[in-house]
């Protein structure tokens, strides 16, 4: 059985207050996938490239933006800090999302997949 601390937001669905351990397998990995992708680099003491640069992707924004360098940072940082997702079947994906309002902003939104049926997104705007 996996157990790890609980760290969900107030504001995160099905949060309990009267939680500190997580066993759910699928909330800890998602607990070490936000954690990850979360993260900037250089803000870990002893492991300088954990996380992933978003403030880099985030302002350098024009019309060929690099979404597969995006993909393959998020990739491997997943790869070496996820340990849950070493036996799965997981894909990620970045899309350029238009504000809709701002026309000078934009949004980028990584799908991720694991095991073809759970979804979610991360954006950075």
């Amino acid at each position: 059985m996996i157990t790890d601390i609980y760290i969900k937001h107030e504001n995160d669905p099905g949060y309990n207050a009267e939680s500190i351990v997580e066993q759910e397998e699928i909330q800890i990995l998602l607990a070490q996938i936000k954690m990850t992708l979360m993260t900037p680099k250089n803000s870990v003491l002893g492991e300088n490239q954990y996380g992933v640069d978003e403030d880099k992707f985030l302002f350098t924004f024009s019309n060929s933006f690099d979404t597969i360098g995006i993909e393959n940072t998020i990739r491997t940082q997943l790869q070496d800090h996820c340990t849950l997702l070493k036996n799965r079947n997981w894909t990620a994906k970045a899309y350029i999302m238009p504000d809709g309002i701002d026309q000078n902003r934009d949004a980028i939104h990584i799908m991720l997949t694991i095991d073809e049926s759970v979804r979610f997104v991360i954006a950075y705007s």
